[in-house]
């Protein structure tokens, strides 16, 4: 395991443009990730690259990828069928106190924190969805539970501030959101091996097009996203990284004190509503029913996070050829949360941002 430091003028001095090479972090993390790749014993299989990997034709071009073995070799799900989303840590269930030592990837130090409070960890996801797919693990030894917080939110923001890709991602699944793990963590990974007009490989980095509720807050519906969410962005803060961290917790915070799980998905774009070179990061939550709820599909797709940022990989590689834009708004649709409540979280929201 390699120490990563960092200080606070790394991460407010982030790029704003879509042409410049890896960062160190970027560096680091993909080679330690490819390093273990290759070694035998650590990931539980061994991932292609490039997958195989397809552009849906439609307007919202998602992406699907052939990698039915993140779903057959992945770690079984350790959280309740039904349950609330914030639910104590157990200590008796698997947890990433309990994972081998070479599937460490970084310690993260922040050097303008006292060392004693450096607890944050990199680590592989030994199931990958793409590549450098890793888990970020704040305060790891505090056992916290899958419930997001401010200090977690803030890391998430500082680490896509420390990379100089356009292709990272980083995510969060709430318990009954498709969370697998009650142990605080998120995902991040790169997705490199698509190209397309805009720069941006997420489908969620090319919507537009929202309709901004308050000062801060942004909503996307239905028609430019697979279900309705609320999202804010790095460029109406004023570049105030805490500040945008916060706003960001304020949604999370009020999705758990009302027990709707949710999904974040942190990414790089262009700001809403502007055409330009100029490259943000983009925030966006979205609130949905209790995954117990769900309905099953005959492809197996449920709605996380990479999901919701349109990417997706399937369970049965025979479906990889006949998968359809209209089939996984039909599968969205049975997840996503009715308008009347829907319209109560964006009133809420709006008072609270306000």
């Amino acid at each position: 395991m390699k120490i990563f430091e960092y200080s606070s003028y790394d991460v407010e001095h982030f790029f704003d443009s879509k042409t410049k090479t890896d960062s160190q972090f970027d560096k680091i993390l993909l080679s330690e990730w490819s390093r273990l790749m290759n070694t035998d014993g650590i990931f539980k299989f061994r991932l292609d690259h490039p997958l195989p990997t397809r552009i849906l034709s439609g307007e919202h071009k998602f992406v699907v990828q052939q990698n039915s073995k993140r779903y057959s070799e992945k770690r079984p799900s350790q959280i309740q069928t039904k349950s609330d989303i914030n639910i104590p840590f157990d200590d008796g269930k698997f947890n990433f106190n309990k994972i081998k030592s070479q599937e460490f990837l970084l310690k993260l130090n922040h050097l303008d924190e006292n060392k004693n409070f450096n607890d944050d960890f990199i680590i592989i996801n030994n199931s990958p969805i793409e590549q450098g797919h890793c888990l970020i693990v704040p305060k790891l030894h505090s056992n916290q539970n899958q419930v997001l917080n401010i200090d977690s939110v803030k890391l998430a923001v500082d680490l896509m501030l420390l990379s100089a890709s356009t292709n990272i991602v980083i995510g969060y699944n709430s318990v009954q959101a498709y969370a697998s793990v009650n142990h605080l963590h998120m995902h991040l990974y790169y997705l490199n091996s698509v190209k397309n007009e805009s720069g941006f490989p997420f489908p969620i980095q090319i919507v537009s097009n929202a309709q901004k509720l308050s000062q801060y807050l942004w909503f996307l519906n239905e028609e430019i996203t697979l279900m309705p969410a609320f999202s804010v962005q790095l460029s109406d803060f004023d570049q105030n990284l805490l500040k945008f961290s916060k706003f960001i917790y304020l949604i999370i915070e009020y999705f758990v004190q009302k027990n709707l799980p949710h999904n974040l998905v942190l990414v790089k774009s262009s700001p809403y509503g502007v055409c330009s070179e100029q490259v943000t990061v983009r925030a966006v939550v979205w609130p949905k029913r209790p995954a117990c709820d769900v309905v099953s599909n005959n492809m197996g797709i449920n709605f996380a996070m990479c999901e919701l940022a349109g990417h997706f990989f399937l369970p049965n590689d025979e479906d990889f050829d006949k998968i359809t834009e209209e089939f996984l708004f039909g599968v969205a649709n049975d997840a996503k949360l009715d308008s009347i409540e829907l319209e109560i979280i964006k009133q809420d929201l709006v008072k609270i941002f306000n």
